[in-house]
């Protein structure tokens, strides 16, 4: 079996690639030299405008999950769905929302992405695949879900979200989507939040930063600098 058989890498971007834009580029930059070696996929709580700010890094021939995962794409400068779009039931109540909006295509770019207030939607003009509020630390509350799946993101530039997915567990059922896939690979999983820790059982390897608050979690893997995290997952892929 060859070494492009045997991995597949799924990895959270702020907080676990780099704080800044400029630090997650240049750990995706680091990463170029293994994507011949495994499945990669990049699961995140930005949408694809929010993407588009490391579009020169992002790799080609790649997956992409926005919007707190659930939802995959291909990439290769266009992003394709690999399955239905799903999106946020209609008859749940998000007035204070933003809600991202999809128009039925088969290819998306960042520009195809409309962000509208829920109460402003009108859903005979796209799909509302997300829905994001942002807030501060001290004003952390919960919403009613039945069918959604709501929990906190934060960005790169510290800002929290209260965020909701149509998607009961998105970054799990990403996972499970990709182990379906490729049932004869090991995941290698990276994340840095408790969003991300949905994964742990689900994985192979889980990494995590220093300061994450995974890292006191005995079956992770804790990387201290972004800058470790190629030479760390090199070292996966040559193990397996």
């Amino acid at each position: 079996m060859s070494l492009e058989e045997k991995v597949v890498v799924i990895t959270d971007i702020d907080g676990t690639l780099g704080v800044t834009d400029q630090e997650i580029q240049e750990t995706l930059t680091g990463f170029r030299s293994l994507l011949s070696k495994c499945v990669f996929c990049l699961i995140t709580g930005r949408s694809l405008k929010g993407l588009a700010r490391l579009q020169v890094a992002v790799p080609h021939n790649s997956y992409i999950a926005p919007w707190g995962g659930g939802n995959i794409f291909f990439y290769d400068g266009y992003c394709t769905p690999v399955r239905p779009i799903r999106r946020i039931s209609a008859t749940f109540n998000l007035d204070s929302f933003t809600c991202v909006m999809l128009p039925e295509k088969n290819q998306y770019t960042e520009t195809d992405e409309c962000h509208v207030l829920w109460a402003d939607r009108v859903f005979t003009d796209g799909c509302p695949v997300s829905a994001y509020q942002q807030m501060l630390k001290t004003q952390k509350r919960s919403i009613e879900t039945t069918q959604q799946h709501n929990t906190y993101i934060t960005t790169g530039r510290g800002f929290l979200w209260l965020h909701v997915s149509p998607f009961l567990l998105p970054r799990l059922e990403t996972v499970k989507w990709f182990k379906q896939k490729y049932p004869e690979k090991k995941i290698v999983y990276l994340g840095d939040s408790p969003v991300d820790g949905d994964c742990l059982d689900a994985v192979d390897f889980f990494l995590t930063h220093r300061e994450s608050p995974l890292s006191g979690i005995n079956n992770t893997i804790v990387y201290n600098d972004f800058s470790d995290l190629p030479s760390k997952v090199s070292s996966f892929i040559r193990a397996v």
